[in-house]
């Protein structure tokens, strides 16, 4: 006879072996329709308890520094911003996750990761205008270089220099058609010069050969008129 201690200890062992066979027969069953397998949550374990212990770990650290990043980018100032805290969340949580230690190593950018690839691919997004992607600084930088070449461009000297260069091209471009026109002409009439020479062989051809089916005629007459 068994004990109360050995018996629960028996019980508890076949319980532990019925739920590996359930997880071992619902793995097989996925594989099979090809779906992938979702982690069951415990009945005797709160969705808050899971969360806090598999999820908030990993998403409130990605949270703060998402923030952080905001503020870098000063975007809860201004009303347009090319930092885009989902992407950059997404990235992070990608590169973050545990069961690929190896990411963490390797850092991708949320573009080059494989799902956001094949998602763009199907769902392409519209481009951003410049006001987005450029900083404040490098706003500014390109205003004040093109002010520059426009202050430039302006003196006197300089646009006579263009002027110049502006006819002096004008010039090689009509040069450049005059000949072109030539070639062109030249082409046409060597074309039409050998086309003239081709009908003139091809006709001397049929003179000869209608010569020669009159003579091969009158031979044959004549050697019927002799027999």
């Amino acid at each position: 006879m068994f004990s109360h201690s050995e018996y629960r200890e028996t019980v508890t062992w076949r319980e532990i072996i019925q739920e590996s066979e359930e997880k071992r027969s619902l793995l097989q069953h996925m594989k099979q329709e090809n779906k992938p397998f979702v982690p069951r949550i415990p009945d005797d374990d709160l969705a808050t308890d899971y969360m806090e212990r598999e999820i908030f770990p990993l998403l409130l650290p990605a949270l703060k520094d998402m923030l952080h990043e905001a503020r870098r980018w000063d975007c809860l100032y201004i009303q347009k911003c090319r930092f885009n805290g989902i992407d950059y969340l997404a990235e992070l949580l990608w590169n973050r996750n545990r069961r690929h230690p190896y990411r963490s190593k390797q850092w991708r950018e949320i573009f080059s990761i494989p799902f956001v690839k094949r998602y763009l691919k199907k769902h392409p997004r519209p481009y951003f205008p410049l006001s987005w992607l450029w900083t404040p600084e490098e706003a500014a930088l390109r205003i004040q270089a093109q002010f520059r070449g426009f202050l430039v461009r302006k003196q006197p000297e300089v646009q006579e220099m263009r002027q110049f260069w502006k006819a002096l091209q004008a010039e090689k471009e009509e040069q450049m058609r005059q000949r072109s026109e030539e070639l062109r002409l030249e082409a046409t009439e060597a074309a039409a010069v050998a086309t003239k020479e081709v009908y003139e062989h091809i006709e001397t051809v049929h003179q000869q050969m209608e010569e020669a089916r009159t003579m091969i005629h009158e031979s044959a007459d004549a050697a019927i008129n002799t027999d």
